[in-house]
């Protein structure tokens, strides 16, 4: 993730709000170059999918995802494919809250690194490189 705290002032961080499943996440926009229609008859190589990786880990589910985040890494492009894309927003490090300790251990390796209320819906912050490994 982009730093935010400059000499101890509020700076804002751009998110890309996103759903898989009932669960709503936020990117730093800075880390997405493109967003693509998903396909999965015309998809090629590796895509991640985000509902079996954090949401269902080793429960079935119906994977629907219709969009794909195309992530810029450190070396490479990757994909990552979400139910939806609901909007993007600005935000002040000072409204970002660490995760509860009750749900730690259930994200440890996950790339979800703090939590965000907004209009009355919860956003789980998520660094997406950490999602592919290279965070």
């Amino acid at each position: 993730m982009t730093g935010f705290r400059r000499n101890g002032q509020v700076t804002t961080l751009r998110l890309v709000v996103f759903t898989v499943g009932d669960v709503s996440f936020g990117a730093d926009a800075e880390q997405i170059t493109a967003m693509s229609d998903y396909s999965p008859d015309t998809e090629t190589g590796d895509v991640v999918l985000l509902a079996e990786r954090l949401v269902c880990r080793g429960q079935a589910r119906d994977i629907s995802p219709a969009t794909i985040l195309v992530v810029k890494g450190n070396n490479c492009f990757c994909r990552v494919a979400v139910d939806r894309v609901e909007e993007i927003i600005e935000i002040g490090n000072n409204v970002i809250r660490p995760l509860p300790t009750l749900i730690q251990p259930f994200t440890v390796g996950s790339g979800i690194w703090g939590v965000v209320s907004r209009d009355k819906k919860m956003i789980l912050l998520i660094d997406l490189k950490r999602v592919k490994g290279e965070g």
